[in-house]
């Protein structure tokens, strides 16, 4: 039998590992979950051309079947960013009890439960996994349909003005007549859906690192836990850490006489905010 120094190299070992590949998945992750809204942008856009008149402006007339082709594409997004979290939620939670697998007997329901954790652990503000999801779907969809919306009202409002204008014999260029040019409302659509800042992509992404990292990480606490010889987990910033926040308080306090960012099994304040960087190893007592 190895001992327990043995065993702590090997778990202290893995565990870098287990990091390196938990950050290729959220990397992998998070690009297909790019590519899900970037085809509904591209989707939306063709909708848009085609209710476009003479290949330009898109007519009032077409906005209740646009807003029905919007919505679907929207829902459809919502149905695979669940089918992606759902598969990779099982991945994250797996690289997190990893390390532990030859110091434990079985690792299967430490994943089941981290897993079940993720979807059931509500924050602060009283939202579970389900309620953040959709609401970012709600909010895109609820975007989406008001911009694309004022633009053609506005642009139609535009061609009428400039009619009339025509009528009494006079002519000028009158604002708002572009706004219905399909190929405006199109970039006002990517933007919102993929766009830095507060896309829906952006949005999307900030819940899926932080589940993915909520479920590796209490399944890797949960294995510590259950690992003869481990006393507790110490909390590191990532490499990627560029600004002090709390994360740095957490990771040099030395609450317990355990030595700097070490927690006893149960205290460890990680994770400290969403869409963290940071994570946590197992400390042994040798």
């Amino acid at each position: 039998m190895p001992g327990t120094q043995t065993i702590a190299e090997e778990i202290q070992a893995a565990s870098i590992a287990a990091q390196a590949a938990m950050n290729e998945l959220d990397a992998e992750t998070l690009a297909a979950l790019q590519d899900i809204y970037q085809q509904a942008a591209d989707d939306i856009e063709e909708e848009i051309a085609a209710a476009a008149i003479d290949g330009d402006v898109v007519a009032l007339s077409q906005l209740p079947a646009l807003r029905e082709q919007v919505t679907q594409k929207i829902d459809r997004v919502g149905k695979q960013k669940n089918q992606l979290l759902d598969k990779t939620l099982p991945e994250a939670a797996a690289l997190g009890s990893t390390p532990f697998g030859d110091a434990l007997n079985s690792t299967h329901m430490i994943n089941h439960d981290a897993v079940r954790f993720v979807h059931e652990f509500r924050q602060a503000d009283g939202l579970r996994l389900s309620d953040r999801l959709w609401r970012v779907d709600r909010g895109a969809k609820e975007r989406l349909l008001n911009d694309i919306e004022l633009a053609i009202i506005r642009g139609h409002s535009a061609q009428q003005a400039a009619l009339e204008m025509l009528a009494r014999g006079k002519s000028g260029a009158v604002d708002g007549i572009n706004a219905a040019k399909h190929k405006n409302i199109a970039k006002a659509a990517r933007d919102l859906l993929t766009g830095d800042g507060g896309s829906a992509y952006y949005n999307a992404a900030r819940v899926f690192r932080t589940e993915l990292n909520r479920a590796h990480g209490t399944a890797y606490q949960n294995a510590a836990e259950l690992t003869p010889g481990c006393i507790g987990t110490r909390f590191l910033l990532s490499p990627r850490h560029r600004h002090r926040d709390i994360c740095d308080i957490h990771a040099n306090a030395d609450l317990y006489a355990l030595g700097k960012g070490v927690y006893p099994h149960g205290k460890n304040p990680w994770p400290a905010h969403p869409n963290t960087l940071s994570y946590v190893v197992a400390v042994f007592g040798l």
